[in-house]
């Protein structure tokens, strides 16, 4: 994702609902039964870091545009980063931010290194995925409304 304009992060928005509602199905998956089906591990992992990568192309475009942090070159900052210097610009709240620290770096985990992966760890992710994502769904459709507001306002 190049720019950070209410198209491309809207498209990018409507694929984290999507996943969001695939992963829905899994919710009241107890672990047991997680440990138990390696295709749905499969699943739920690829899921996971989908809808990760989305937020964090979001978190890079708008940290670009808003805060002149570039990911290309210097000292580009780590994807857990990407969450709480979003917070602290108002993409979405501080605490927000903080909170979706670790599945930044959990990203990694999934893309990287998938042979290494403890299955409690993903299940785990799943649970706070299920909360903080709709969260950030929310936060950032609530700043691109507020920017389409500010633009209708000082085009009239």
């Amino acid at each position: 994702m190049k720019e950070f304009t209410s198209i491309t992060v809207g498209e990018k928005i409507g694929g984290i609902g999507r996943r969001l509602q695939r992963l829905d199905r899994f919710q009241s998956l107890t672990l047991d039964e997680y440990l138990q089906d390696e295709d749905i591990q499969s699943i739920i992992e690829r899921l996971l870091e989908q809808i990760i990568q989305s937020a964090l192309d979001i978190n890079r475009a708008f940290l670009k545009r808003v805060a002149g942090i570039a990911s290309e070159g210097g000292k580009a900052p780590k994807n857990a980063e990407t969450f709480t210097l979003a917070g602290q610009y108002g993409l979405i709240s501080p605490a927000l931010g903080k909170r979706m620290e670790k599945s930044g770096g959990f990203r990694n985990v999934l893309a990287h290194l998938y042979d290494e992966i403890i299955a409690e760890k993903v299940y785990e992710a799943l649970q706070y995925a299920l909360t903080d994502y709709p969260q950030y769904v929310a936060e950032v459709e609530a700043y691109l409304n507020l920017l389409e507001q500010t633009d209708d306002e000082e085009s009239d």
